[in-house]
C-alpha cells in the first residue's frame, strides 16, 4: 500500500492521500465492528476496498515522492497530543506492490504464516503479543515502540473470526435454510443471524435482527412472503468480545422464494458408474418452489424405503443427499427423492441408478533382492478378465513381467475408470569374494578343506607356496572345485603359514596367507 496517509475524519469517513491531496474515499466506518480497509496505488490509480470489495478510486492530483519520516500507526503525528485513532487496529499489512481485489480477498481473514514466501511483503504486523511496548514487524525491518502502551492495555481481537456464508437451500414459499463455512480461526460460541429485504439491512426481517442461532452452521428461516426476495448474513460471536464480530467481506446471500409447485428432475440424470472406495457423491434434485425432500432406495424399481442419515449416507431430507462411501453392496441400487410443497402436494423426481465398479487391489511386495545375473518373476495377482495392466518403465500390459534389473517396478491396475497402483524396488544382494586365511584338515569334517567363495564365478589359477616362495602346488578352480585339504601328492603338509596366489583370467592378482593347523 502507498499511501502516504491514512485515517478517519471525526464523522467516520475515511479519507485516504498524501499531503494537500486528500482523498475522501466517501465510506464512513461503522462502529462497534471490525472493518477490513485496503488501498492500493499502482503508480497511476488510486483504490479502495472494504472488506475485500472495491468501492471507488482516483487519480491523484499530485505527483508521489519517496518520504524518509517514520511510519506512524494510530497517531497523525507523536508530538501532536489528541489526534490518536479512536478503535482498535489488527493485522496490517504493507505491500511493495498494488494488491488486486483477488489478492487481497484471499488473504484477508488468513494469517500468513510463509513470511520468507513472501517476497512482495514490506512490513507486516500481526498484532498478537499480550504485553510490553513492541510492535514486532515480521518481516523484520521495522519494528517499532508503542507510544503510551502498557500490558493492561493490549486486548483480544475478533478481527480474523469471520464465518463463510454459503448459498441458501431449502427454499420454499415461505422460508429456506442459510447455511456458512465455520471461520478458519479463531473460537466461536455463537453465530448472529441478520435477514433484511434491502441490501443494506438499514431494516430487518422482524425476529430475524441479530438472531443468536447458538453454535450451528445453518439456520432454517420460516414465517417468509411468498416471491418475495431476501437477503441474510452473519457473523461470530464470542462472550470475551461481544459484539466485535465482522462480516464476510461484503457478501449477501440472496434468496427468492417460491410461489408454485416444482418441476424436478435428479442430477445426475439416469445412472451413475462409479469406483468403489468413492468418498462423498453427492445425489442432488434440480427444481423450484419446494419445501420439503425425503431421499428413497431401492433394489427394484418397485419397494421404496425411506432413506435417513447413517454411516452410508448424509443430508437424506435435504435437496443434496451424499453417500459417504461407495461399497460394493450398493451395486445396482435405485434412488429417487420425494418433494412436496408447503401445501403438501407430492411428487417424485427421476430414478438414478447407481453402479459400483469393484476396485482391484494390488499389494506386491516392498522390495525384493536377487542375486545378479538372475531374474525373478513379479506378479499382479488374479483378477477378472476386464482389467488392464502397466508396468513401468518396462511398459509391459501382461499380468506378470520377469525381471533382472535393478529398479523400482510400478504396476497400474485398471477396470474402467478404476484404478490401483502399486510399486517394488529390486535390488541386487550385495556378496564379496571370501577367502579363508585358515583351515584345519584333520578329517572332523569342520574346515577340512580351504576353499574360495567367489559370487561372480570368474576362472582363476590357485598357487600355494611354502614360506621360502616354493611352489608346492598349483591348480584351477576347475580342478579341485571342492578345495585344496592340504595335501601335496597325497602327503599331508605339516601345520605352518603358507602363501597363496590367485590369478584371474582379466589379469587381476590377489595374494595373502594361509594357516594350516592340524
Amino acid at each position: 500500500m502507498k499511501f502516504l496517509r491514512s485515517g478517519v475524519r471525526n464523522t467516520g469517513l475515511i479519507f485516504l492521500g498524501h499531503w494537500n491531496d486528500d482523498w475522501n474515499t466517501e465510506y464512513f466506518l461503522p462502529t462497534n465492528t471490525w472493518v477490513h480497509l485496503s488501498g492500493t496505488y499502482d503508480g497511476t490509480t488510486e483504490k479502495f476496498y472494504v472488506n475485500g470489495s472495491f468501492k471507488n478510486s482516483r487519480t491523484p492530483q499530485q505527483d508521489w515522492t519517496i518520504q524518509s519520516d517514520e511510519l506512524i500507526i494510530g497517531a497523525t503525528f507523536t508530538t501532536q497530543s489528541g489526534n490518536y485513532f479512536n478503535g482498535q487496529i489488527d493485522e496490517m499489512r504493507i505491500w511493495y506492490e498494488a494488491r488486486t481485489e483477488s489478492e487481497i480477498q484471499t488473504n484477508m481473514y488468513n494469517e500468513i504464516y510463509d513470511i520468507s514466501g513472501a517476497s512482495n511483503l514490506a512490513t507486516y504486523y500481526q498484532f498478537n503479543a499480550t504485553d510490553g511496548a513492541v510492535l514486532t514487524d515480521l518481516k523484520g525491518y521495522n519494528t517499532g515502540t508503542l507510544v503510551s502502551m502498557d500490558n493492561s492495555d493490549w486486548t483480544e481481537s475478533y478481527a480474523m473470526v469471520v464465518p463463510i456464508p454459503m448459498e441458501a437451500l431449502g427454499i420454499s414459499q415461505d422460508g429456506f435454510t442459510a447455511n456458512w463455512y465455520a471461520p478458519e480461526i479463531g473460537i466461536v460460541e455463537n453465530y448472529i443471524l441478520d435477514i433484511s429485504e434491502i441490501t443494506d439491512f438499514s431494516t430487518f426481517v422482524s425476529g430475524y435482527e441479530g438472531l443468536n442461532v447458538g453454535n450451528v452452521t445453518s439456520q432454517d428461516i420460516t414465517g417468509l412472503t411468498s416471491g418475495a426476495t431476501y437477503y441474510y448474513r452473519v457473523r461470530a460471536e464470542k462472550s470475551s468480545v461481544s459484539g466485535t464480530g465482522g462480516f464476510y467481506r461484503d457478501y449477501i446471500s440472496t434468496i427468492t422464494l417460491y410461489t408454485e409447485f416444482p418441476i424436478i428432475n435428479t442430477q445426475p440424470e439416469s445412472q451413475i458408474d462409479t469406483c468403489e472406495g468413492t468418498k462423498n457423491i453427492l445425489l442432488y434434485v434440480n427444481g423450484d418452489y419446494i419445501e420439503t425432500f425425503q431421499w428413497q432406495i431401492s433394489t427394484d424399481g418397485t419397494t421404496w424405503t425411506d432413506l435417513s442419515d447413517n454411516n452410508d449416507y448424509a443430508n437424506t431430507g435435504t435437496a443434496t443427499m451424499q453417500i459417504i462411501d461407495a461399497t460394493i453392496d450398493m451395486q445396482n441400487t435405485i434412488y429417487r427423492c420425494k418433494v412436496c410443497n408447503q401445501d403438501v402436494n407430492c411428487i417424485y423426481s427421476d430414478e438414478l441408478l447407481l453402479t459400483i465398479i469393484k476396485t482391484p487391489i494390488v499389494d506386491l511386495d516392498t522390495e525384493i533382492e536377487i542375486i545378479e545375473g538372475e531374474s525373478v518373476t513379479l506378479s499382479a495377482g488374479t483378477f477378472n478378465e476386464n482389467v488392464t495392466y502397466f508396468w513401468y518403465p518396462t511398459e509391459e500390459t501382461t499380468n506378470s513381467i520377469i525381471v533382472s534389473e535393478e529398479n523400482v517396478y510400478s504396476l497400474t491396475v485398471s477396470e474402467g475408470n478404476c484404478y490401483a497402483y502399486d510399486s517394488i524396488r529390486v535390488f541386487f544382494a550385495e556378496q564379496q569374494i571370501v577367502i579363508p586365511n585358515a583351515f584345519t584338515p584333520n578329517g572332523d569334517g569342520i574346515n577340512d578343506t580351504w576353499k574360495i567363495f567367489d559370487p561372480s564365478n570368474r576362472n582363476y589359477d590357485v598357487i600355494i607356496l611354502d614360506k621360502n616362495g616354493s611352489t608346492l602346488i598349483s591348480y584351477t578352480t576347475h580342478e579341485i572345485p571342492e578345495g585344496w585339504d592340504g595335501r601335496k601328492n597325497n602327503i599331508d603338509l605339516p601345520s605352518d603359514i603358507y602363501w597363496y596366489v590367485l590369478k584371474y583370467e582379466d589379469g587381476e592378482v590377489k595374494t595373502g596367507t594361509i594357516l594350516l593347523k592340524r
